[in-house]
């Protein structure tokens, strides 16, 4: 392989490699383009039915608000009742991974055994964390989005 070429070879990997590391920037800026150039073309058609450009930007960013706080609200309720739901199976899953646990730990040495029994008891608590973190969550949003 020649030196232009190995140059050429590892300039490209290089750059691949950064388009890699940056490539959530680069999503959110393509985003960013095209979401503007939708907005643009709404803008530019209210502007053509003789609406004050201004009034056209508002009454845009206005319609894209409704939209998305009318799709927050239907979907919402189903999101609360998929974590309730979840939240109620729970315990069950807790006493299934901690028959798994016990399991293990019959299986282990004893220096194991122990760590197998502290994870048991981290995963006891699982069931009340993800309770109290999520009816916060949910007492936060009641508090401060819905109303």
């Amino acid at each position: 392989m020649k030196f232009g070429k190995l140059v050429g070879l590892v300039s490209l990997l290089l750059g691949l490699y950064l388009l890699w590391q940056v490539r959530f920037i680069i999503l959110l800026a393509f985003t960013a383009i095209a979401f503007a150039t939708v907005l643009n073309r709404v803008v530019r058609r209210l502007v053509k039915w003789h609406i004050a450009r201004g009034i056209a930007i508002a009454l845009t960013l206005v319609a894209i608000l409704t939209t998305v706080v009318i799709v927050i609200a239907l979907l919402a309720p189903l999101f609360i009742d998929q974590i309730s739901q979840w939240l109620d199976q729970m315990p069950l899953e807790v006493a299934q991974v901690r028959g798994w646990l016990n399991a293990l730990a019959q299986r282990l040495p004893a220096e194991l055994s122990e760590q197998v029994q502290q994870l048991d008891m981290f995963i006891q608590d699982i069931p009340r964390i993800a309770r109290s973190l999520f009816a916060n969550l949910f007492a936060f949003l009641r508090a401060h989005c819905l109303y």
